[in-house]
């Protein structure tokens, strides 16, 4: 399994230092992103890592096998999060940070039908083309 290993610090009266082992789903080579950071909760005597989930700059592997930003639309975010592992993509929050695509490019976007990431085009109409910048998974 992959595991990550997170140094953390709490600052709930005293200061509590932990490593707070996550594991992610081992067989994911369709996603990836560069960091992720998780809300760790002080359950008195233990530290518990869940809650949260928030991946910085999530990509995915289009159908040439090259990984692209992903677009914002009803279920990208939540499709990312299920391949990691999680539930879903959190939409209590603001359920991540958006970012502008460049014109005259690729980014991708789940089609539930192939059940697979695909590359779309952007044109060029000269706008900003939503991206996900982090999504935060629960």
């Amino acid at each position: 399994m992959k595991s990550l290993l997170i140094a953390t610090l709490l600052f709930a009266g005293t200061t509590h230092a932990a490593n707070v082992s996550v594991t992610t789903n081992p067989n994911v080579s369709n996603v990836k992103y560069t960091e992720v950071f998780i809300q760790v909760k002080d359950t008195g005597s233990t530290l518990t890592a869940g809650g949260t989930y928030i991946y910085h700059r999530p990509m995915a592997r289009n159908q040439f096998g090259q990984f692209k930003e992903i677009f914002i639309n009803a279920s990208n975010g939540t499709q990312f999060c299920r391949a990691l592992g999680h539930r879903a993509r959190n939409t209590s929050g603001d359920g991540g940070e958006i970012t502008c695509g460049e014109d005259e490019s690729s980014f991708v976007g789940y089609d539930s039908f192939s059940r697979r990431w695909v590359s779309q085009s952007t044109g060029g109409a000269n706008q900003c083309y939503p991206l996900y910048k982090t999504i935060e998974c629960k």
